[in-house]
């Protein structure tokens, strides 16, 4: 026995020696496994944060081409400043309209006009299609736009013509009278020109 006792002490040797290699390249082998799990992890989560970057510069890019468009807005704002300036020296009213007519042959002084038929109370001469005749409120050259008639320049005065009423001038005596007052949509421009 003790012959064998060296081989078998050298057997148990390598035997434990092939055993230690087997657990030592297991581990080994385990190391790698673990490396790549976390590589495979530190992967996923590299990919998840570049997707949550993707996104967010996504968003950014949104906000910022949503405030290019509100920055164009403030820039067409404010080019429309002045005429919404100019708005503001615009009245909307609702006004009488009656017609008179002194140009036509047939009209009657003290009622189609006073003196001179050809020439309004501020010493303009009469033109249908421009001539308006409007309570002393509305200075002379005042501007209004009356809805079914156009734009009407202030140029006339008359006895019966007060408040909110404004007599468009025209051709024929008899269709003044056959239009009678009628309720209409003025817009009073007070800007001096």
């Amino acid at each position: 026995m003790n012959d064998s006792s060296p081989y078998a002490t050298m057997a148990a040797v390598v035997l434990l020696s092939g055993f230690l290699l087997v657990i030592m390249f297991a581990l080994i082998e385990h190391r790698q496994e673990v490396r790549d799990l976390k590589l495979q992890h530190d992967l996923e989560r590299i990919v998840e944060e570049n997707e949550e970057l993707r996104r967010q510069n996504n968003k950014l890019r949104d906000t910022l081409l949503e405030m290019t468009e509100h920055l164009e807005t403030l820039k067409d704002l404010d080019e429309l400043m002045g005429p919404i300036e100019e708005l503001q020296e615009l009245e909307i009213i609702e006004g009488t309209i009656t017609n008179y007519a002194p140009l036509d042959p047939n009209a009657i002084e003290g009622m189609c006009f006073e003196g001179d038929p050809n020439i309004t109370a501020s010493g303009a001469t009469v033109r249908v299609g421009r001539t308006a005749a409007a309570d002393p409120r509305f200075p002379f050259g005042t501007r209004i736009w009356v809805e079914g008639y156009g734009w009407r320049v202030v140029e006339d005065r008359g006895g019966a013509i007060t408040g909110n009423t404004f007599d468009i001038a025209i051709y024929d005596k008899q269709t003044a009278y056959a239009r009678g007052p009628h309720e209409r949509i003025v817009i009073v421009d007070w800007r001096d020109e």
